[in-house]
């Protein structure tokens, strides 16, 4: 049911996966602020070795997407019942890593 959900909405899955992850990087692993909509003007505490420029961003997503797009390659793998995964791949780093 889960691959076959997955598979219905590869491409939707793959951008929003990315997008969170793009947040979650920038955020420092999900450290939400405030945000506010009203024109309000807050004072922000923005520390040089946090910020990200444009170029670095389009280099972070591209890195991001590729990643991404080798684990969806290891999830069809797995659901077609052939798992492939590299032989140094130690699944317990992966997932610490994620």
């Amino acid at each position: 049911m889960i691959a076959n959900f997955r598979a219905t909405f590869l491409i939707e899955l793959e951008d929003v996966f990315v997008q969170i992850l793009i947040l979650a990087k920038l955020a420092g692993q999900l450290k939400l602020g405030n945000l506010s909509l009203d024109g309000s003007k807050i004072h922000a505490d923005a520390s040089k070795s946090q910020v990200v420029s444009y170029g670095r961003l389009i280099e972070m997503e591209a890195e991001l997407r590729a990643e991404v797009g080798k684990l969806m390659e290891w999830g069809e793998s797995a659901d077609q019942g052939d798992i492939g995964l590299p032989e140094d791949l130690v699944v317990q780093d992966e997932i610490s890593l994620r």
